[in-house]
């Protein structure tokens, strides 16, 4: 035969356990989601500043007519396998193919896009 109340403690125990395992599973769940939203943005700031960078360094001397410096201030859009791409389009082009994350800003006429392979 048991002692009294032993009952009693194992299910307060159950119900303690049960009520800790929520708690840190919606605890990892939010923390999770809200490190991937920081990570998001910390992409989209980094990619909308190198956007604005090549903004400010084009020169447009034309309608359609583009051009930019020999030399790019970001070392990773002269390498071809460096990891940060950026291509010039017209209001009415759109990309085909596969959409990488992307940023674009207008710009004039046209619009200047940019992604970037590193997450």
């Amino acid at each position: 035969m048991t002692p009294p109340g032993l009952s009693l403690r194992l299910r307060i125990s159950l119900v303690a356990a049960a009520v800790i395992a929520v708690f840190f599973l919606v605890t990892a769940t939010l923390l999770e989601r809200a490190f991937r939203e920081n990570a998001e943005d910390a992409v989209t700031t980094r990619l909308d500043a190198q956007l604005l960078l090549l903004m400010g360094i084009v020169e447009v001397s034309g309608p359609g007519q583009v051009q930019f410096p020999d030399v790019l201030p970001e070392a990773r859009l002269s390498l071809p396998g460096g990891g940060l791409y950026a291509r010039v389009l017209d209001g009415a082009a759109r990309p085909s193919g596969a959409r990488p994350r992307r940023s674009a800003r207008r710009c004039g006429n046209g619009v200047i896009t940019g992604s970037s392979s590193a997450a």
